[in-house]
């Protein structure tokens, strides 16, 4: 049985895989700027999409030390995510002033 605490990881895992995965594929052109931001953005992409698949794959033991490296690793995405947005922000305002 999986636990509770397992559950809410995957959740944010594929929430999170779902929104990088909707921001990287908008269509923006590329110059050097935003060719860094975009492979960023993929780096945390394939990061969440290995981490989530190895979740499906053996969080059906309840491995707590799974559990917990996967939350630890949730909660670090979800800074660089937010770190990661400021950018895009910037660019999104610059893009409606054009």
């Amino acid at each position: 049985m999986i636990s509770d605490i397992a559950k809410s990881v995957l959740f944010l895992n594929f929430v999170f895989l779902v929104f990088l995965l909707l921001v990287y594929v908008r269509k923006i052109k590329f110059n050097k700027e935003k060719q860094k931001f975009l492979f960023g953005l993929l780096f945390m992409v394939i990061i969440l999409m290995v981490q989530t698949f190895y979740g499906i794959l053996y969080v059906m033991q309840a491995n707590e030390l799974f559990v917990i490296t996967s939350a630890l690793l949730t909660v670090g995405l979800a800074g660089l995510l937010t770190a990661e947005l400021a950018p895009l922000k910037r660019y999104l305002r610059e893009y409606k002033k054009k």
